[in-house]
């Protein structure tokens, strides 16, 4: 083998090319958040104020983004039977903080458990219990704040994702108003 000025190349010689670097995982580099970024506040509230619809978007973003790593995850059908793959989502945001050293303290069976006793417990509760329904997001609340431990590990800037959007503003006021009306009428009228 010989180079361009006829010496003999010798192949055991390390590369005199630049290498890039390329130490750190392809989240960390992209500064993509691992699920998606939402306040405790924001969830809580957007969830009351939406009658827990926002859920159904919590859940499908949030699907979304494992869908990047996992191609074969089909978000839709994930999202419809929420309930079904809440565990998988837990697990996957645990396993995903052990791994980069983020505290995390839940037990994904037991938020699941507890999803799943809250979902029949709202249909067997009196009307008047009806108001609890609005406290699902609790239930989803420490994977959220693992989920923010996570991000923030990423990449810093990502807290300020959390903040509410216009959008979010927008659809919180008039939906608070109509859950407060909606909650008063359960609690103080009598029934019809």
């Amino acid at each position: 083998m010989l180079t361009g000025d006829s010496t003999p190349a010798n192949p055991y010689a390390p590369p005199k090319a630049e290498v890039e670097d390329l130490i750190g995982t392809a989240d960390q580099d992209s500064g993509e958040p691992y699920l998606l970024p939402c306040s405790p506040a924001k969830l809580l509230i957007l969830s009351v104020c939406t009658f827990n619809i926002y859920l159904l978007y919590w859940f499908w973003k949030n699907f979304r983004y494992e869908q990047r790593r996992n191609p074969e995850i089909w978000p839709v059908l994930r999202t419809i039977f929420s309930g079904i793959f809440f565990y998988s989502l837990a697990r996957g945001a645990l396993d995903e903080a052990d791994s980069r050293g983020v505290p995390a303290r839940y037990s994904p069976a037991v938020l699941t458990a507890v999803l799943w006793a809250a979902a029949i417990g709202s249909r067997l509760l009196p009307d008047v219990m009806s108001p609890l329904i609005f406290l699902y997001a609790l239930i989803l609340m420490p994977v959220q704040l693992t989920v923010n431990r996570i991000n923030r590990h990423i990449n810093p800037a990502l807290s300020r994702a959390e903040r509410f959007r216009v959008v979010e503003i927008v659809v919180a006021v008039p939906g608070g108003l109509f859950a407060l009306l909606a909650i008063y009428a359960l609690l103080f009228l009598p029934e019809v």
